[in-house]
């Protein structure tokens, strides 16, 4: 199945403007992805297992440059969309369904962003402290300042979801992440996967949404939990493992430089037995 019939051509061509601007190489947009279930409950217990390490030179250099791009992207979009960008200041959230948010796109060139004041996960006191999402920007619309996260909200549902118009579900959540993968330098791939993949299939796929068997609690079964009453992941910050994002990162024993290698015949779409033996 090929990429959704709601896609977005004008957002589309300002996403391979950008590629091309920045020197990426430009792919079609990829195969949409089946879930596999096995697949999203390994990486939603791999999420579980990753601990918050903020102060890792190799977790840091990847966050510096996801959060350096996803301001560019948000500059480059706001220039060439002419879109119109702000807060949604009432209560709940500001669009009922992703085509709600694809129509005010499409049809009024503007779209509102839930203010990562306003709800940011299941944060402790010490995720917060050095979370590097939370750190202010010099970006501002509508006379409100933007924090990385906030920016990362309005670049991701516009590349990974109204460009192609990927839902909110949990195989439009994995297909998003694939679609903005595209966009990302190879140092900048892993945060991006913890801050998409880690965490949406945690939230639809973790441990506790599954029967003491391992399966997956289906919806009309004891125990099922809707997705508007279900807990957020914690906000931690780290890296999956390289098999998750595609992107081994390393640390250069002789130097301060962080060594980037892309996985070879990597696929998005599998997880090796060795993987899920690990936890």
């Amino acid at each position: 199945m090929k990429s959704s019939q709601f896609y977005n051509s004008e957002i589309r061509n300002c996403a391979f403007r950008y590629v091309v601007d920045v020197g990426l190489p430009y792919h079609q947009a990829p195969t949409y992805i089946p879930l596999q279930e096995n697949v999203s409950k390994c990486i939603a217990d791999l999420f579980e297992a990753m601990p918050h390490t903020p102060m890792n030179p190799i977790v840091q250099a990847s966050y510096k440059q996801f959060i350096r791009e996803i301001t560019d992207q948000y500059h480059f979009a706001i220039e060439n969309l002419g879109l119109c960008v702000e807060p949604y200041l009432s209560h709940g959230q500001p669009y009922e369904s992703s085509r709600d948010l694809m129509d005010d796109i499409r049809l009024h060139k503007h779209m509102y962003y839930f203010k990562t004041e306003f709800g940011y996960g299941e944060s402790s006191e010490n995720s917060n402290l050095d979370n590097p999402m939370l750190t202010p920007t010099d970006v501002k619309t509508k006379g409100h300042q933007l924090l990385a996260n906030d920016i990362f909200r309005v670049v991701h549902d516009l590349f990974g979801h109204a460009k192609e118009g990927y839902a909110f579900s949990p195989c439009g959540e994995e297909n998003a992440w694939l679609e903005h993968l595209q966009m990302f330098t190879p140092l900048a791939r892993p945060a991006l996967t913890t801050e998409t993949r880690g965490q949406s299939n945690w939230f639809n796929f973790g441990s506790h949404l599954r029967h003491k068997n391992g399966t997956l609690i289906k919806k009309g079964e004891i125990g099922w939990v809707p997705p508007s009453k279900r807990p957020y992941s914690k906000q931690k910050t780290g890296l999956l493992p390289a098999e998750v994002s595609g992107v081994q990162l390393c640390a250069d024993s002789n130097s301060s430089q962080i060594q980037v290698h892309q996985i070879e015949d990597w696929d998005a779409a599998c997880i090796s037995l060795e993987l899920e033996l690990h936890l």
